[in-house]
């Protein structure tokens, strides 16, 4: 099922296209029979491959744990087949949109691997899912730096990475209030403002 739906991807082609390349690796000993094109799509949705599919992400990554140390988190949206409708207060009308999923991932600075990933819903929240992708890297990775933009900018992320040692790069929204103690969210506020001057 993990062959079947990563080739598929891989190919680009429609369910019914692919299966002459599913008889072609069948031919080569690679799988034991040929799927009918629709369980392919099946495979694809699902949810029992997913951590499967997340732990072939991770291992991926591993031969390089002793060369990538510094990491950045982000998200970005892929759009899928389905529409949905929603009302737009701005126009007061209702407006049809393609729904589409994301994917929040952790990859390294250097090498360009991804650690760890994470998917979810369009309208999900990218700064939840920033520790568990920081846990699950630190897992395999000794981590110096973490990078990711304002969408992440909380003092739970912040400190999560400081309980590590490692140093996070995460600017402030113009609306967060100067802190007075001296947590990792207060070292990281005054440490932006001196590399702003």
């Amino acid at each position: 099922m993990v062959f079947a739906s990563a080739f598929k991807v891989y190919t680009g082609f429609s369910s019914r296209r692919f299966t002459s390349d599913m008889r072609e690796v069948r031919d080569m000993g690679l799988i034991s029979s040929t799927p009918h094109f629709n369980s392919v799509s099946n495979y694809l949705a699902n949810p029992e491959l997913t951590p499967i599919l997340k732990s072939l992400v991770t291992l991926s990554s591993l031969p390089l744990k002793a060369v990538e140390n510094d990491f950045a988190v982000d998200s970005s949206g892929f759009s899928t087949s389905r529409f949905v409708k929603w009302f737009n207060k701005k126009y007061g009308r209702e407006i049809d949109n393609q729904e589409w999923v994301k994917v929040h991932l952790m990859a390294g600075v250097q090498t360009h691997i991804v650690s760890s990933v994470e998917i979810s819903g369009w309208a999900a929240n990218d700064t939840t899912f920033f520790q568990p992708l920081v846990e699950a890297t630190a897992k395999h990775f000794q981590i110096a730096e973490v990078s990711a933009d304002k969408a992440y900018t909380s003092r739970k992320n912040l400190d999560q990475v400081a309980q590590l040692g490692a140093t996070p790069y995460i600017p402030f929204k113009s609306n967060v209030l100067e802190p007075t103690d001296n947590s990792s969210w207060a070292k990281q506020r005054r440490h932006g403002q001196r590399s702003a001057l």
